[in-house]
């Protein structure tokens, strides 16, 4: 799936075989390939899981297009370094889930709103208040 992310990555947008892979469903593309795998039926689930467990999408892949999930893997597993360490474009968004809370806080304000904060903001334990002023 890496490799396949890798490819679509490098070839030009719009390239005839993104077409196909984004009308391919995952689970599709995984009953094809999992054969290539040492343990195929342990495979199979290794990509349910990271869709589920890492993107937070449902257990069904069907749903996923072989393009959007082949890039999202490459995208995803591409900024963890060789020590292990995690970069911050790993996550959902460029800067971390601070950056989002700060927009939300940023529109909120700009709407006339009021966010009262109880806690120190931290990506585990955002706890927020937010009422109309």
């Amino acid at each position: 799936m890496w490799l396949l992310g890798k490819d679509i990555v490098g070839s030009p947008v719009g390239a005839p075989a993104h077409a196909e892979l984004d009308s391919k469903p995952l689970s599709v593309w995984v009953e094809e390939n999992k054969q290539s795998a040492a343990q195929p039926e342990k495979a199979a689930q290794a990509v349910v899981d990271f869709f589920f467990q890492v993107e937070n999408y449902p257990s069904d892949i069907s749903n996923l297009s072989t393009f959007f999930a082949a890039k999202s893997v490459f995208v995803r597993l591409s900024n963890i370094t060789e020590t292990g360490l995690i970069v911050p474009k790993i996550m959902r968004w460029q800067n971390g889930t601070g950056e989002i809370t700060h927009r939300i806080y940023d529109k909120i304000q700009s709407f006339g709103g009021h966010i009262q904060f109880h806690r120190r903001v931290r990506t585990q334990s955002l706890v927020a208040i937010l009422t109309a002023a």
